[in-house]
């Protein structure tokens, strides 16, 4: 009964080892030889079709056309809605010109002597510093100077009292000298008006690192900068640009850091008032053969680095968008900027941070497309950007300090000696480990070595299928793309979430859907016309 039992059970191993040889073989003839239909390397038509396919494939991704492009970021828009930059609680905050400011203070523009208010209580409340989203290239109307050229029917020596007293210029620069305060400067694609200066400051962009001089072909261009009145640019700690542009469809993605008109260039608002509460003197350009590298801020206690792309742009990294108009500023980043005003906020929630003076207000707002939100207030655009440095610089920080408590648990474990040549090697180790951290490792980006992975994706993806559709059939296909596209897709959000590294696998995909729609419909052709071709024999 045993040795019947063991006979079966060899055979049927037998037959199964047959049967796998079998398969194995037709489906090698399959891919050699196409089942018998001819060598692998003779081109049907339907095959040069599918070349010329991946061949169009890889030229739009090469050019990056604008359709391609809108694909791609689209991809990028998806993943942040779904995750977010995690809410923290960061030294950045919004005063937000509101609707109960507008009612309690009056309509704006507000006299700059309210402003000067506004200044005081946060230089009181020892705030790190502010910088204007907007810009004052008119002078106050409400200045007594201007009342006086404008009051009718007042005897002169009214006029000459009004006149005596300080211009709102003046009463809001002495502010301005208390807190580090970055004026607004403005990019625009038309010549200055009539009658309108550029600005007078000299920008604390002071030079470029690297061979080649600046790239000024990568970096944004305007037509001119229109800047403040002359009191408030010399008075104020800083100048910055606050214009930001949307990309093909109009969404605010990357904000440059840097901005030109001519060979002159300047820095953005948010980037100022990082230099200002630094300390910082000098802003720095990085470059290297593609471009921009990177933005260095000169400080004491070194350069302090920030990642951008080619065009000296940086990824917004959006959190949430946070609410405002509440009644007790109960969101992370506005303050209704009456309720400063009026002393009515506790010093401490003021304390150290850095602040952007905008609107919210319904018919002021600057309305922005952003991947978090349609319409989201130009002003949160800045404080995201704020805070995306902020969170990196933090993150890497928290990094180091992991690296440092583990050495020295590793060197009280070991009852190693500070002076030990086991301790010395193990601090060598962990400042080596310090030395290789990144920068942009900390930092949403999408890096230079993610084009040649795209457009390997899409040529891996086209060669398979224009030799296995034919040979194998559209159903193992299907199933093999189907397959390593999750695989990607998986390996896509992975790399996004863990890395905050940006890899497209959607134009991809669509390269490779259409191939397998060219070669599928090709297949189906040639069996059709084949079955033909057969029952026309009989």
């Amino acid at each position: 009964m045993v040795s019947t039992t063991q006979a079966r059970d060899s055979g049927d191993a037998i037959g199964l080892t047959m049967r796998l040889r079998e398969f194995g073989g037709k489906l090698k003839d399959n891919i050699l030889h196409g089942g018998g239909k001819g060598p692998w390397w003779k081109l049907r038509i339907s095959t040069i079709i599918a070349l010329l396919v991946l061949t169009l494939g890889i030229a739009g991704r090469v050019n990056n056309v604008p359709w391609v492009e809108w694909v791609r970021v689209k991809t990028f828009d998806i993943y942040q809605r779904i995750e977010p930059r995690k809410i923290q609680n960061l030294p950045v905050g919004i005063i937000d010109i509101d609707e109960k400011s507008l009612f309690e203070i009056g309509q704006w523009p507000w006299p700059r002597t309210v402003l000067a208010d506004l200044l005081e209580r946060l230089a009181e409340a020892k705030a790190g510093g502010i910088a204007f989203d907007m810009v004052f290239p008119e002078y106050d109307r409400t200045s007594p100077d201007r009342i006086a050229d404008i009051l009718r029917g007042a005897d002169e020596e009214t006029l000459a009292k009004l006149r005596a007293l300080p211009r709102s210029e003046n009463v809001l620069a002495d502010a301005m000298r208390k807190i580090a305060t970055v004026v607004g400067q403005v990019g625009l694609r038309t010549p200055l008006p009539d009658g309108k200066a550029p600005p007078s400051n000299r920008s604390a962009v002071k030079g470029v690192l690297g061979t080649g001089g600046y790239p000024y072909d990568f970096i944004t261009s305007y037509t001119a900068f229109m800047g403040n009145v002359p009191e408030l640019e010399k008075a104020a700690a800083g100048h910055g640009i606050f214009s930001v542009s949307g990309e093909y469809d109009g969404l605010i993605r990357r904000v440059p850091l840097i901005s030109r008109v001519g060979k002159e260039i300047r820095p953005a608002l948010t980037l100022e008032l990082l230099r200002t509460a630094f300390g910082s003197k000098s802003i720095f350009v990085k470059r290297d053969a593609a471009g921009i590298s990177h933005i260095l801020l000169q400080t004491r206690q070194g350069n302090f680095s920030i990642p951008t792309d080619s065009r000296g742009r940086i990824w917004v990294h959006y959190s949430k968008p946070d609410a405002f108009n509440t009644p007790d500023n109960s969101g992370r980043l506005y303050i209704s900027a009456s309720d400063i005003i009026k002393g009515r906020v506790p010093k401490e929630k003021l304390a150290g941070k850095l602040f952007v003076l905008g609107t919210s207000a319904v018919g002021l707002v600057d309305i922005q497309p952003t991947p978090i939100s349609e319409r989201l207030p130009g002003v949160e655009v800045h404080a995201n950007i704020l805070e995306s440095i902020f969170a990196a610089y933090y993150a890497k920080q928290a990094k180091i300090q992991e690296i440092a408590k583990r050495v020295g648990a590793e060197a009280k474990a070991k009852g190693l000696k500070p002076k030990s040549p086991e301790f010395i090697a193990l601090s060598k180790a962990a400042n080596t480990e310090i030395l290789l951290l990144k920068d942009e490792d900390y930092y949403l980006k999408y890096p230079p070595i993610a084009v040649a992975i795209e457009l390997a994706m899409i040529l891996f993806a086209g060669l398979f299928m224009t030799v296995l559709i034919p040979r194998l059939g559209p159903m193992w296909t299907l199933g093999g793309i189907v397959t390593t596209g999750l695989v990607l897709i998986g390996g896509s959000w992975y790399l996004y979430i863990e890395y905050l590294t940006l890899i497209d696998v959607t134009y991809p995909a669509i390269v490779t859907m259409s191939l397998y729609s060219v070669l599928t419909f090709a297949n189906y052709m040639r069996e059709a016309a084949e079955k033909k071709q057969v029952r026309g024999a009989f």
